[in-house]
C-alpha cells in the first residue's frame, strides 16, 4: 500500500476522531444519530489503516492522545494488533470514573473479551 494512501487515510481518520472528541466535549451525551453518522466515517480510512503496518502504528500512536475520546477509539481498534497496550489504555480510562467515557471503555473490553467486537464495518450501521 502506498505511503501517501495511508497518510491521506490517517488525516481523515484523525479529523473524524477530533470531531467526535469535540462533540463529546460539547455535550456529555452527544445526539446519537449525529454521533453514529460521524463515527461511521471512520470505517473507510480505518480499513486502509488496518491493512498496513504503517497505518496500524499511526492508530496505535493515537492511544496516547490527550483526548480520551481519541484514546478510547484508537485503543478499541488496536485491540486487534496491540492487545496488551490497548487493554492497558482502556482499563485506565475505565478506572478513571469519567461519565460515559469510562462506561464505554468498560464495554469495549467486555465485548472484545466475548468475541463480539469486530474490526470490520459495524453491523448496526446502515448509512
Amino acid at each position: 500500500m502506498a505511503s501517501s494512501e495511508v497518510e491521506v487515510a490517517f488525516a481523515e481518520y484523525e479529523r473524524v476522531l477530533r470531531e467526535l472528541s469535540a462533540m463529546q466535549e460539547a455535550s456529555l451525551v452527544p445526539p446519537p444519530r449525529k454521533w453514529n453518522r460521524l463515527f461511521a466515517k471512520l470505517d473507510k480510512p480505518g480499513r486502509v489503516l488496518r491493512d498496513s503496518e504503517q497505518g496500524r502504528a499511526l492508530i496505535s500512536g493515537l492511544m496516547h492522545d490527550p483526548s480520551v475520546t481519541v484514546q478510547s477509539s484508537a485503543a478499541a481498534a488496536a485491540l486487534f494488533w496491540d492487545e496488551p497496550e490497548a487493554r492497558r489504555v482502556l482499563e485506565e480510562i475505565r478506572d478513571r470514573g469519567l461519565p460515559l467515557r469510562s462506561l464505554n471503555a468498560k464495554y469495549i473490553l467486555i465485548e472484545f473479551d466475548r468475541g463480539h467486537l469486530s474490526n470490520l464495518r459495524p453491523d448496526w450501521y446502515e448509512g
